[in-house]
């Protein structure tokens, strides 16, 4: 079974990673994508276990789970990895992939930074004044 495990510390090497999952079951290849600036993974891997029941324990046992201050995420992948990975390249890497991550809302378009704003009007919202300190047009 295709493993996702996210927000894992940067500084997490393949190694680190087989022994988050020792004792849990046979982990027959880890998959990490590193940053080409940093050289270090970018929060998050895949993990292949062969035995289904394995996996659902170390899920079981690791999600949720805090290590070196960050919760882990361990879900199954839904799918293939590269696709998996491809989102979340796309999406910053936080969350799991087609979530919701750093920029984005559930469908996809930018959080907007506030409430919407108005146009016009009095002064107290920035709207146009004439000499007499009115509005225009009264």
């Amino acid at each position: 079974m295709d493993l996702f495990l996210g927000n894992i510390p940067f500084k997490y090497k393949e190694t680190d990673i087989h022994q988050i999952f020792d004792g849990l079951g046979n982990v027959s290849k880890v998959k990490l994508t590193l940053s080409n600036i940093t050289k270090q993974n970018k929060g998050f891997c895949f993990v292949t276990m062969p035995v289904d029941e394995e996996a659902q324990k170390a899920i079981e046992a690791l999600n949720g789970k805090e290590i070196d201050g960050k919760k882990l995420e361990l879900v199954k992948v839904e799918g293939s990895i590269a696709e998996w990975e491809k989102k979340m390249l796309r999406h910053g890497g936080s969350g799991k992939p087609g979530g919701p991550s750093n920029n984005f809302s559930k469908g996809g378009k930018i959080k907007s930074g506030g409430s919407a704003k108005t146009f016009g009007g009095g002064p107290a919202r920035g709207g146009l004044m004439n000499k007499t300190g009115g509005s225009r047009g009264s």
